[in-house]
């Protein structure tokens, strides 16, 4: 779908979109939508998206921004423009449902930099928050329970169920673990974290 289509629509909520004209007004009813990412050759977003998902956001609409395979974004800006643009970042896998290791690596170091990144990462944060449940002795269906349910029906409509019986998905979330071990330097520094982390929550509460 178009941009300049769901200006024109009634729609409360509409998934990959493409910013095709550069209208930063959207309209009144939409509550949730996701764009598909457009980039440079320098790696930053597009203008037009950019202009458009600023519009969004100060309207207040939930948002969520597609990264495919074949992008090739700079990660720490993207992350920074998410920030202060306030929008979620979806990581898409292949056409066959695989992910690159490299990538989701590359977007780990990013994400546990980014301080003042509030938004979700998926499959990172979902991945992230399945472990915080698991450390807390919690059980979990799926990666998706939790999520607000205009996000949750991007997520099913883009990803699937994401159970957790899912051989796929436990392929994924070995190579989150993975990735995460590598940011904090090994499997008992990334737990010490989540302990950590979790200490902190009790305290503050």
């Amino acid at each position: 779908m178009k941009w300049s289509e769901v200006v024109k629509s009634p729609l409360p909520q509409a998934f990959h979109v493409e910013a095709d004209v550069c209208e930063t007004v959207p309209p009144v009813s939409l509550k949730c939508v996701s764009f598909r990412a457009a980039f440079t050759s320098d790696g930053l977003l597009q203008e037009t998206l950019l202009d458009v998902m600023v519009g969004c956001s100060t309207e207040g609409i939930t948002q969520i921004l597609e990264v495919s395979p074949s992008d090739a974004p700079d990660i720490e800006t993207l992350m920074v423009q998410a920030s202060f643009g306030r929008f979620s970042l979806a990581l898409l896998p292949d056409g066959e449902g695989n992910w690159k290791k490299e990538r989701l690596e590359a977007f780990a170091k990013a994400y546990f930099k980014a301080k003042d990144f509030s938004g979700l990462l998926f499959p990172l944060s979902g991945v992230l928050t399945f472990f915080f449940k698991r450390k807390m002795g919690m059980t979990a269906i799926s990666l998706l329970e939790g999520e607000l349910p205009s996000v949750r029906d991007f997520f099913k409509e883009t990803y699937g169920e994401m159970r957790l019986d899912s051989p796929q998905t436990q392929k994924l979330i070995q190579m989150v673990q993975e990735a995460f071990e590598g940011v904090f330097g090994g499997a008992k520094e990334f737990d010490a974290f989540l302990t950590d982390t979790l200490k902190q929550v009790q305290n503050a509460g």
